[in-house]
């Protein structure tokens, strides 16, 4: 699949200093590109009341993801007490 990035997403995972949370996402975006479905990507799950909005979940991280005509368009990443705050 292909995917996007918001730079809001770039700059909140630049910030991030824990590399363990940081090898999570590399393999978390290694995963969306590999996938052929949204539903091959792991710790994927659909956000209730959103017609194309999911999450991936990495520990208590979150990154939040659009599902936008077989393209994926990731917004942003934070905390889980925070992200879903603003997103979606």
């Amino acid at each position: 699949m292909n995917y996007r990035t918001s730079k809001k997403f770039e700059k909140q995972v630049i910030q991030l200093t824990d590399k363990n949370i940081l090898i999570e996402v590399d393999k978390a975006l290694e995963d969306i590109s590999q996938a052929t479905i949204i539903g091959d990507i792991s710790n994927i799950k659909k956000m209730a009341g959103f017609k194309n909005a999911y999450r991936i979940k990495i520990k208590d991280y979150r990154i939040g993801l659009y599902l936008i005509d077989d393209e994926v368009f990731i917004e942003m990443f934070g905390h889980r007490k925070d992200i879903y705050k603003k997103f979606p």
